[in-house]
């Protein structure tokens, strides 16, 4: 399976939480703390 687009990550984990909560009975919470852009390099071979 291929799939297009961007990554929701805050998304992805408070699903992960709410999975994990309703599971153990317990309340799992997700904070996202801040949001770190990645910065692609490109290596040339010379």
């Amino acid at each position: 399976m291929e799939v297009k687009g961007k990554f929701d990550a805050e998304r992805f984990y408070k699903t992960l939480a709410a999975i994990l909560s309703a599971k153990h009975g317990a309340k799992v919470t997700v904070e996202i703390l801040g949001v770190q852009e990645s910065k692609k390099v490109a290596f040339q071979n010379t």
